[in-house]
């Protein structure tokens, strides 16, 4: 009795809206209302829970060099951020270090590689477990500048309302000496395509740390990448593939006449300890990436450009007698060289270059 009594004051009220047009519009706008206000509430906590900006570090063996870099980003007047860092199955106290300063601050997250995969995987993954707006890479072995450098970025982006901000920095030597380096024109005016490319290509702008960059034109880089990431070891070059694709997937760009970080000139850096195979192998690979991304008959220049950048390459490093010796390495060059020939409108000067260099290897 008491069951058929709440099902009939239940159709009662149910009967009584269908009956009064004015209460049924009443509660479909606060229904409608109720949607909205949980959507912003949901939005709301989201943004709160993300930072504004991921900074991430690609490190190898850089125990000695992380507290430096890792510490100018802990002391940032902008809270709200986090660092990623991924360890490349380092054998030194890398991953100690990280251990010990994640238990001190929470925004310190760890990626630990299966196996040392290199720098292009290292970098990929930084990115792909960032969660921030804007992300920027540090190398380990480097520092931001000043404590509001973050800051000032983050305010920068949100005054012009760009989709990367392009700075300078500092180079540092062994014997503490300083210079300021900036690849920019018409500073603090925004770029738009396809002057942004035009922009990159002719300051020769292929660098990524010099960059903060929205995190939605780092994931399409990291989609159009995704192949060579899993299947390739990449430790040179691979940072010109990312800067191209960064300055081709955005539609906007500002560039601000301030160093922000510092760059050590190191004697333990992957340049300066270079494994010749491995950066001919690689150099391979960057050729090959840019042939994809400048794939149209109107980006020829850019692919010139590479093309005569190749070849300054390897006659600067005298890499003839590496690729002749070694076999399958010899067979690509060939047919790099020969391709490049056939496909492309190579000046004189580079044809003869190019040709010159088929007879040496």
């Amino acid at each position: 009795m008491k069951e058929y009594r709440i099902i009939k004051k239940k159709y009662f009220f149910l009967n009584y809206i269908k009956e009064h047009n004015n209460i049924k519009i009443i509660i479909i706008f606060l229904l409608i209302y109720l949607v909205n206000y949980l959507e912003f509430i949901y939005i709301k906590i989201k943004i709160n829970n993300n930072p504004k900006i991921s900074v991430y570090l690609p490190i190898y063996n850089k125990a000695k060099y992380l507290k430096r870099s890792i510490g100018s980003i802990l002391k940032q007047t902008l809270k709200n951020i986090e660092i990623i860092t991924v360890n490349d199955c380092s054998d030194d106290d890398t991953l100690k270090i990280l251990n010990n300063m994640a238990k001190n601050d929470k925004r310190i997250k760890i990626v630990n590689n299966f196996k040392n995969k290199g720098l292009l995987y290292s970098r990929a993954m930084g990115i792909k477990k960032s969660k921030g707006e804007y992300l920027m890479n540090l190398d380990p072995d480097d520092e931001l500048k000043s404590s509001d450098t973050l800051e000032y970025l983050y305010n920068k982006t949100m005054n012009y309302k760009v989709d990367f901000i392009s700075f300078g920095f500092l180079t540092k030597n062994n014997l503490n000496k300083k210079s300021f380096f900036l690849r920019c024109e018409n500073r603090d005016n925004i770029l738009f395509q396809p002057q942004i490319l035009k922009n990159a290509f002719n300051l020769n702008d292929y660098l990524i740390t010099n960059k903060l960059i929205k995190r939605e034109v780092l994931l399409k880089a990291f989609n159009f990448f995704k192949l060579n990431i899993y299947g390739k070891k990449w430790n040179y070059g691979e940072d010109e593939i990312w800067s191209t694709l960064i300055n081709k997937y955005s539609n906007s760009m500002v560039c601000v006449n301030r160093p922000i970080f510092i760059y050590y000139i190191n004697d333990d850096s992957l340049m300066n300890n270079k494994n010749n195979t491995l950066y001919l192998t690689n150099l391979i690979y960057w050729f090959k990436m840019f042939q994809k991304i400048f794939d149209n008959k109107n980006d020829e220049k850019y692919i010139l450009n590479r093309i005569y950048f190749l070849i300054f390459l390897i006659k600067k490093y005298s890499f003839f007698n590496i690729i002749k010796n070694n076999k399958d390495l010899k067979n690509k060059y060939i047919n790099i060289f020969k391709s490049i020939i056939t496909k492309y409108n190579i000046n004189n000067i580079n044809l003869n270059l190019i040709k010159e260099l088929l007879k040496l290897i």
